[in-house]
């Protein structure tokens, strides 16, 4: 750029921190983008303008997602001619907005070539011209002759909600409306007498002028609030909103519009004394928490008493159930998993802890042996820690990640890879347990989830790792040394860049390697940080090589700190020759910056603490006729500002270089250009960080001042107020015929107002509703002239929406009524979206039924009495688990909301029906006695009855319970208890009956879609069988393996048909779904008690000798020999078999691919066994 030689120095200027404050701080709207319509950047205008979020933008094509088809012809040919030609080329455009309008824009597009000469990509500068577009058609409609309506427009101003009025330069009050009354005490004839200062407080007055001064001088729209003085002395609070009356270009006054805001602020102040309330409420549950977690190390000691009541439970059979309940009760309580088993290696509890921790509830799991309970942390049966306190030595020290035993209680922590979606690392510690005397009777252990602890530890170690690791491989130096100086830790780096060997620098003093001068600038560092505690950075450190050469770093001192005191001081060291460089990079990327600068199409300058202009673009030289070579470091910014606002700027200028907050970064000016025109100028200005300069942009908007003038002048200020309301404005007269109606009114009901003007204001009410709006109305008299009213109509399209509307009754000097002026809103999303709030906030999101907020509410309100006697029903679905976990959530989802029907069919209107829980209900009958509730219970069982006859796909059974209160001196909680418990005991008897149904209901479903197998189960236990009989397995196995080859493939019950029967090859994520049959079947089968047994087969049956099959990827002889013979049988039968996909393969064939697969897939052994009884049989006496 010119002017360089000047003698100021721009080289304080960082060309790129420059460019950065005008991209974000400019007004104007800025984008850059590649040719094929992917942006790749943008200032924050251009963001705002378009109303979409940065990551939104950054997915989009301005050439398409953000442009009109029919604009894109005009841009895509804009952008032609300047690839062309060269010149950067204008034209105008529509921009689509993020909430679906379209805003006129026009367009400035340049480009960058690159090396090869090639522009790569454009960029653009946004000239929002929708004011412009909106005058220009404002204009056209001013020509209009809208005289009639000026007694229309002030009766409107005396009828609004909010007291407006107006005033001179000297504050004289010049209009008051009708609210003055309302709000100030005073007629607007009173209020005219008066000035806009005798309404406030001596207190107050000083800085109410002072305000008012300012914004009179600005001719700037403000809101601000103000303490105002009513007639009868009191005070309130009001928000005014002002805007300054301008009249041929010269300011006369300010109108203003005022909102009694006094009872929203106290509002405001009751809401912070609530959540002072609230925080309160926080610290008490905080101190009930450590009330908790006393309580639970009061356990130990209860664990005593808990066994002497066992003991003594022997002898009488209503204490032992009363200290069960105690004993069940406290053990649920226990923070920790926890479960006991007997000698037997039974579980006989198992807490609540367990369930949240496993997800196994603990009716599935009581009872249950053969180390049932290990298969759900570790997937097979192993010894655990609680097998440990049993005595039991069959286990592997290795297994665990840490064992202890001490004072015979065990200690261990070990992976789960069985709980949760990764790996979980418990912490456990379990002991036998004693009667009194002293007989073994079974062993309790307790567990502690500690993977976030285990991950703790982790991230400290490779914290401290990592640290080292910097420490030792950056390229810095680091060092520490003690109070004297001496160097205690230094790392590689160091010693390296100093030619020192760690032997010689040990222990010597920093001033080895520093001339007197910087040791004593490093003596006062080392001092001033052991005086402040403060770590500092010195600049110009010079530090002597061993060979004797200086080296220029930049250090950083840090206190070593020990109890609070300085021990010593640590610094990092960093050669700063390479910063040069550095600067060398930055000045060669100041070609980018220039040529955006230059090119931009704001003015840009770039102006001093002297408020000498040390640089400018191109575009400052065509507004103000100057040369750059005139202006750059001679000419002051002020010599272009009209004189009228040159001390105003220069104030400005002073203001902002004391504290940029001082002065406005935006703010509009008179310019001067060198023939004299003076042009109204936008300035945006921001200082540059750590520097007296400024960098400023300039936008010309005379013209958008000329169509403003123009419009002020053709408009007069009411149809302002009326016509661009959101609101809808209307006045009929008493008759009910409409007089007049604003732009807005025909918009919403899509008509014109030659359509509507004559008509029934009413003609689209909803007939329910003009009974309330006629009384409402003529209720109105000339003391009580306004009413609020809410009620429906009907458009267009037949839809139905919400208003709300205000209405004045308007009365003429003798009293009498002469018009109703109103003022509407649409408030249909506001009526909606509380309908929807109130039912969610009561409802169950799935069955429509009550929720568990509302159902103990209402238990609360029958607290009392009142209702009694009161019923409490609870309901349970059984099987839900099992269908969740082989058909889906999906199907559990459906059995949910057909149980909730079901129910919901046989109570009153008046009970109280939810879903308070996953598979539970409950329903309170008010006034009800016990008969009754049994008569509704049986009701249910039929209901489940019939549909399980009429719907066999999915059998339904419920357990259900029931308690009554008769007397308000039993709570309703205790009543709620009572149910459950009742409820669970029936849920105990039906568990199993209702799983093995459920499954066998699956086996059918399984059966009915097997069509592509059909006789391959059948074939199978013949071959399973002959097998078994030359192995001379037991007869019970031969049985199990019966089984085994019918139910194998249960769980396919749970995978789509669309996988099942596909034709052809399955993806890898359509394979994936497959191998889940395996362990779907296992969970059907451990809930079956006939299929019990072979579930563990069931699991393990696709398992590979390798080790490479599923779901374990167990091999060898740790997969069940049945499960070994199963594989090979049906891999024979399937080769054998017609498939969709494939035709049958000959015995021979099929005989060959099992040699193949022999040590592979199969156990090479039982495959030389299977053959030789294979050949043995021809395929028509196996069928």
């Amino acid at each position: 750029m010119t002017g360089i030689d000047s003698g100021r120095e721009l080289g304080k200027v960082d060309p790129m921190l420059v460019f950065r404050h005008f991209m974000n701080d400019s007004p104007q709207p800025f984008m850059i983008g590649y040719n094929n319509g992917r942006i790749i950047d943008f200032n924050r205008s251009f963001q705002e303008l378009l109303g979409y979020s940065r990551n939104e933008l950054l997915t989009m094509l301005w050439i398409s997602d953000l442009t009109p088809e029919e604009w894109r012809r005009v841009e895509q040919s804009a952008i032609q001619e300047h690839l062309e030609s060269g010149q950067a080329q204008y034209y105008e455009k529509e921009y689509y907005l993020k909430n679906g309008t379209r805003v006129p824009v026009e367009m400035l597009v340049h480009s960058l070539p690159g090396e090869d000469g090639i522009s790569n990509y454009l960029y653009f500068f946004v000239y929002d011209i929708s004011q412009r577009k909106s005058a220009e058609d404002r204009l056209v409609r001013s020509k209009i002759n809208i005289q009639k309506q000026v007694d229309y427009l002030n009766t409107l101003l005396d009828n609004m909600n909010e007291l407006f009025y107006t005033y001179d330069l000297n504050g004289k009050i010049t209009f008051a409306n009708q609210k003055s009354i309302d709000l100030l005490g005073y007629k607007p004839e009173e209020v005219t007498a008066m000035t806009v200062y005798d309404f406030v407080s001596e207190r107050h007055r000083f800085n109410f002028e002072t305000e008012v001064t300012r914004r009179l001088k600005e001719r700037k729209p403000d809101s601000y609030h103000a303490t105002v003085l009513q007639k009868d002395g009191s005070e309130r609070i009001f928000r005014l909103n002002a805007a300054p009356i301008i009249e041929d270009g010269i300011s006369r006054g300010e109108m203003v519009l005022a909102e009694d805001i006094t009872e929203q602020r106290r509002t405001e102040k009751a809401l912070k004394k609530s959540n002072e309330e609230l925080q309160s409420m926080k610290e008490e549950l905080t101190a009930t928490n450590e009330q908790l977690i006393a309580a639970n190390e009061q356990l130990t000691a209860t664990e005593e008493e808990l066994r002497q009541q066992l003991d003594e439970s022997e002898a009488n059979k209503e204490a032992l159930a009363n200290a069960h309940q105690q004993l069940e009760g406290i053990f649920n309580f226990l923070p920790d998993p926890t479960f006991v088993i007997d000698t037997e290696g039974r579980v006989v509890m198992w807490n609540r802890a367990m369930e949240e921790l496993t997800g196994v509830r603990t009716r599935e799991i009581l009872g249950k042996g053969n180390r049932e309970y290990a298969l759900i942390f570790y997937g097979k049966r192993r010894p655990m820690l609680i097998d440990l306190a049993l005595g039991y030595s069959d286990y592997n020290e290795e297994e665990y990640l840490y064992l202890e035993q001490d004072r015979g209680i065990f200690y261990g922590e070990n992976i789960c890879t069985q709980i949760g979606d990764k790996e979980v690392y418990i912490s456990g510690k379990s002991s036998p347990l004693y009667d009194r005397s002293g007989k073994l009777i079974g062993a309790i252990a307790s567990l502690r989830d500690i993977t976030e602890n285990r991950k703790a530890q982790q991230a400290l170690r490779d914290s401290e790792e990592k640290y080292r690791n910097i420490i030792e491989t950056i390229e810095d130096g680091y060092f520490e040394v003690d109070l004297a100086g001496n160097f205690t830790f230094f790392n590689p780096w160091l010693i390296k860049v100093l030619g020192y060997s760690v032997k010689e620098f040990q222990g010597q003093n920093y001033r080895l390697v520093m001339d007197e001068k910087n040791g004593r600038k490093v003596y006062a560092a080392f001092n001033r940080v052991f005086n402040t505690g403060k770590s500092i950075k010195e600049l110009d450190w010079q530090v002597l090589k061993k060979d004797g050469t200086p080296l220029f770093v930049e250090t950083t001192v840090l206190p070593i700190k020990e109890n609070m005191k300085v021990i010593g001081f640590r610094g990092i060291v960093r050669d700063i020759s390479e910063r040069k460089q550095a600067e060398e990079t930055l000045r060669q990327s100041e070609n980018l910056y220039r040529t955006i600068f230059e090119t931009t199409g704001t003015a840009t300058i770039i102006i001093e603490d002297d408020m000498i202009v040390s640089l400018m673009n191109s575009e400052m030289e065509r507004l103000v006729g100057y040369s750059k070579e005139e202006i750059e470091g001679k000419m002051k910014w002020s010599t272009f500002v009209d004189p009228e606002d040159r001390d105003r700027m220069i104030s400005y200028h002073l203001r902002r270089r004391e504290s940029p907050d001082m002065a406005p970064r935006n703010y509009e000016f008179k310019l001067l250009t060198r023939d004299g025109e003076a042009k109204e100028i936008m300035l945006t200005i921001a200082m540059i960080p750590d520097t007296n300069q400024s960098v400023t942009s300039l936008l010309d908007i005379t013209n958008r001042k000329m169509f403003e003038e123009a419009l002020a002048i053709s408009e007069s200020r009411y149809r302002g107020i009326v016509e661009d309301q959101t609101e809808l404005i209307c006045r009929f007269s008493p008759g009910g015929e409409l007089t007049f109606v604003n732009e807005t009114y025909c918009r919403y009901f899509g008509k014109k107002r030659r359509e509507l003007l004559g008509n029934d204001f009413r003609t689209s009410y909803l007939k329910e509703d003009l009974s309330l709006v006629e009384s409402k109305i003529t209720s109105l008299s000339y003391r009580n002239p306004v009413t609020t009213i809410e009620h429906r109509v009907i458009l267009e399209g037949g839809e139905i929406h919400w208003q709300q509307w205000t209405h004045r009754a308007l009365y003429n000097e003798k009293g009498l009524l002469v018009d109703y002026q109103s003022v509407g809103r649409d408030i249909t999303e506001r009526k909606e979206a509380e309908e929807q709030l109130n039912y969610l906030s009561t409802h169950d999101a799935l069955t429509g039924l009550r929720n568990r907020r509302y159902f103990e509410e209402q238990m609360s309100l029958m607290e009392n009495g009142d209702f009694d006697p009161v019923g409490l029903v609870m309901c349970d679905v059984d099987g839900l688990k099992i269908v969740n976990d082989t058909l889906g959530h999906d199907k559990g989802d459906l059995l949910l909301k057909t149980v909730a029907n079901l129910i919901n069919q046989c109570f009153k209107k008046d009970d109280i029906v939810a879903r308070v829980g996953g598979d539970e209900f409950a329903i309170l009958l008010p006034e009800t006695f016990e008969d009754t509730i049994k008569r509704t219970l049986n009701r249910i069982r039929q209901k489940v009855k019939e549909y399980n006859q009429y719907t066999p796909e999915l059998p339904l059974s419920i357990s259900v319970g029931y308690a009554v209160r008769t007397s308000s001196e039993t709570s309703m909680s205790s009543i709620f208890e009572e149910a459950d418990n009742n409820m669970y005991r029936e849920k105990l008897h039906s568990r199993l009956s209702t799983r093995s149904s459920i499954v066998q209901t699956m086996m059918r479903a399984l059966k009915a879609r097997d069509f592509i197998t059909e006789g391959h189960a059948d074939r199978l236990q013949v071959l399973v069988v002959r097998m078994a009989r030359v192995l001379e397995l037991p007869e019970r196995t031969v049985n199990d393996l019966r089984l085994l080859a019918q139910f194998h493939d249960i769980g396919k019950v749970g995978v789509p048909d669309s996988i099942l029967f596909k034709k052809g090859s399955l993806s890898k994520a359509e394979y994936s779904i497959m191998q889940r049959h395996c362990e779907i079947g296992h969970r059907i089968a451990l809930s079956a008690p006939e299929l019990v047994l072979i579930a563990d087969w069931i699991l393990k049956h696709h398992e590979w000798w390798n080790g490479e099959g599923y779901p374990l990827g167990i091999k060898g002889e740790d997969i069940p020999l049945e499960c070994r013979i199963l594989a090979i049988v049906d891999a024979y039968d399937a080769m054998t078999s017609d498939r969709p996909y494939r035709q049958a393969m000959s015995h021979e064939m099929a005989v060959e691919e099992l040699k193949r697969y022999a040590g592979i897939q199969f156990d090479a052994s039982l495959v030389k066994l299977f053959i030789e009884i294979a050949s043995n049989n021809s395929r028509d006496s196996l069928n």
